[in-house]
């Protein structure tokens, strides 16, 4: 019988070697009883059946009991190379997850979040602008939420998120797009409206609009949630309609003493 590398069969070869030893086993086994069969009928009427039966049956179960003893051997030797071979196994997978460990230390994931967040930023920022400019494109408010709709529609596939379903499920690119198609659409009316109605409607909006165009920013960069000159002095934005039920029960209770 073949052997491996180290003079030891491997696992293959173990199993095999059992299996031959077990088909012997049970032809021996079998010439026993039929030994003893041949015994019990010759005890009286033969003896010299009865000694070649009686001979052949300790022939047997002596290499019966050869075999049991190289079957042992075997077991043996089959537990100790199941263990190397589970061994090696083991190894093997802890090598790739070790791998996979060196992949996830290098994922570009906090990257491509941060450049996802960027480019919406940036896209409602130049529908504002465009606003500004010629009060073209989608309404903030609709940008906002096409936008949310956007991001629900492409985490549906996670759902272990539990995000919440879009009212619109948008495809980046239909949405991108129609959002542009908005912005061509008022660039061109812009551009063949003429001068005189243009100056009217911008002397409407008044210095406020103008501001904003300059700065880049809606209110001309002016931050309403900082008081503005002729504000009573206890002026103050707060987070939530929450915050202000409270801030005006703390007040009303203050009144009462």
């Amino acid at each position: 019988m073949s052997r491996s590398g180290n003079g030891k069969l491997n696992l293959a070869e173990l199993r095999e070697a059992i299996a031959g030893v077990d088909a012997k086993l049970a032809e021996i086994e079998a010439e026993v009883i039929e030994a003893k069969h041949t015994k019990r009928r010759t005890a009286q009427s033969s003896p010299v059946d009865w000694h070649k039966a009686d001979g052949r049956e300790r022939e047997s179960k002596a290499e019966c009991e050869r075999l049991n003893d190289v079957r042992v051997e075997l077991e043996a030797d089959l537990v100790e190379a199941e263990l190397v071979e589970e061994t090696k196994r083991r190894k093997g997978l802890a090598e790739e997850v070790m791998a996979i460990a060196r992949d996830m230390r290098q994922s570009q994931l906090p990257v491509h979040l941060v450049a996802v967040i960027t480019e919406i930023e940036e896209l409602i920022e130049d529908l504002a602008r465009v606003r500004l400019i010629c009060g073209a494109g989608p309404g903030g408010e609709g940008a906002v939420v096409n936008a949310r709709n956007l991001l629900l529609t492409a985490f549906a596939r996670l759902p272990w998120t539990r995000f919440g379903a879009p009212d619109r499920r948008w495809a980046a690119s239909e949405l991108i797009q129609s959002w542009a198609a908005a912005c061509e659409g008022g660039a061109k009316r812009f551009a063949a409206e003429n001068p005189k109605s243009a100056s009217s409607r911008s002397a409407a909006w008044g210095k406020p609009v103008a501001n904003a165009v300059a700065t880049g920013k809606p209110n001309g960069g002016i931050d309403p949630a900082k008081p503005m000159r002729g504000d009573d002095p206890t002026f103050r934005v707060y987070d939530s309609a929450g915050d202000a039920a409270k801030a005006r029960y703390a007040a009303m209770k203050g009144n009462q003493k």
